[in-house]
């Protein structure tokens, strides 16, 4: 993979573009510090440096947090912080297309979307990334991380649903703001590595006010990316923000398998700009070596 200079700015949140070939570049916007909800005080936390070094090593700064409900243990990527500092898996940043897990959910549970093969038509307008240049159902949206049909969801949406939505899942800072087909990619609303497995658990476990027929859409059909010949299954989401100084790159989802149950990951990544050509692929590389060494999955290290 390619190194990177050490320059990069560990707290620095940007514009979004949700893993856009030619996005725009809106002015840099602050990361903020993540407060400890009830059930995150009740884990314990686990810094392992050593699993940070597979991210430094790569080139970047980064993290990679692992929930592991079985022991209510919180694995972290990094040393343990100076007290009265925070960490990196909980400071807030945009959460960019990982949005589209609850963004999905929700288009489902206010009837928007009637299931994983709502479709949308493609308005011609063409994009670089080929992929989003047809029509597109849920299912494939999610899979392609297609902007301009989640946009159109949340116009359908409307500004007063979503909020309630991310408001009752708990969502980050909660902060949608007035850019109802923006806020994920470039407004106000924030979430931390932490955070993102928090929310994960809660979604797996039916603990977010949604329909049993919704959860089962998303978790059975369009969060899934691989179903190994060995049982183990993969739900997951990329992320990408970008701006004219930094990419802010994710991966976030759980791996299932059932001889030991199910754990929830998020990593997060940064580079400087322009990124590496291996930044796409790097958020999952990354997030799967990491997952085979703590056993989770079957994989060679990097």
């Amino acid at each position: 993979m390619r190194k990177l200079r050490s320059s990069l700015l560990v707290l620095t949140c940007f514009g979004c573009v949700a893993e856009s070939a030619n996005p725009p570049a809106p002015a840099a916007l602050p990361a903020d510090r993540a407060a400890s909800s009830p059930s995150e005080q009740a884990l314990r936390v686990e810094y392992r440096p050593e699993l940070g070094e597979v991210i430094a090593k790569a080139g970047y700064v980064g993290t990679f947090v692992l929930l592991d409900p079985a022991s209510e243990r919180l694995i972290v990527a990094e040393p343990e912080p100076i007290a009265g500092a925070s960490s990196l898996a909980q400071t807030r940043f945009v959460p960019a297309s990982t949005f589209k897990i609850p963004h999905s959910l929700i288009a489902l549970e206010t009837g928007v979307a009637d299931g994983p093969e709502f479709a949308l038509a493609w308005d011609g307008v063409v994009h670089d990334i080929e992929a989003w240049n047809h029509d597109h159902v849920l299912r494939t949206a999610y899979r392609d991380s297609v902007v301009w049909y989640y946009q159109e969801l949340a116009r359908r949406i409307g500004t007063e649903p979503m909020q309630h939505f991310v408001d009752a899942f708990e969502y980050g800072n909660r902060d949608i703001g007035a850019a109802i087909d923006r806020f994920w990619l470039d407004g106000e609303l924030r979430i931390s590595p932490r955070e993102q497995v928090e929310f994960l658990r809660r979604l797996h476990e039916g603990q977010l006010p949604v329909s049993d027929a919704n959860l089962a859409i998303m978790l059975d059909d369009v969060m899934v990316r691989e179903r190994r010949s060995d049982g183990t299954l993969i739900r997951a989401k990329t992320g990408w923000a970008q701006s004219s100084e930094q990419n802010l790159g994710w991966f976030v989802g759980s791996v299932e398998r059932g001889d030991r149950g199910r754990v929830y990951f998020a990593t997060l990544i940064q580079a400087g700009e322009p990124a590496p050509d291996s930044f796409r692929s790097d958020r999952v590389d990354l997030s799967m070596a990491l997952l085979g060494q703590l056993g989770w999955l079957e994989q060679a290290p990097l």
